[in-house]
């Protein structure tokens, strides 16, 4: 499969995003050692969510993007229920 060019602004704003963030904008635990930062898409690219609008993304702790996987966020917190 070929690479995707991700533009600069994208990557900047990704960037920004996840040194900011303290703590998983799901679950709300902090990161830490264990817990790392990972970079989701809230509408999953398979249904449409444009890979390079930092408005579609998310930073989460590794644990909940996984979980998350290729639902919806609405999909998802329902099952979470």
């Amino acid at each position: 499969m070929p690479q995707r060019k991700v533009s600069r602004e994208t990557v900047d704003a990704a960037a920004r995003k996840h040194f900011r963030a303290t703590k998983c904008v799901y679950c709300k635990r902090e990161f830490s050692g264990d817990r790392r930062k990972s970079i989701d898409h809230i509408v999953p690219l398979h249904a449409g969510g444009n890979p390079d609008d930092p408005r579609n993304m998310e930073i989460s702790c590794v644990d909940c993007n996984r979980s998350k996987a290729w639902l919806s966020l609405d999909d998802w917190i329902d099952l979470c229920k």
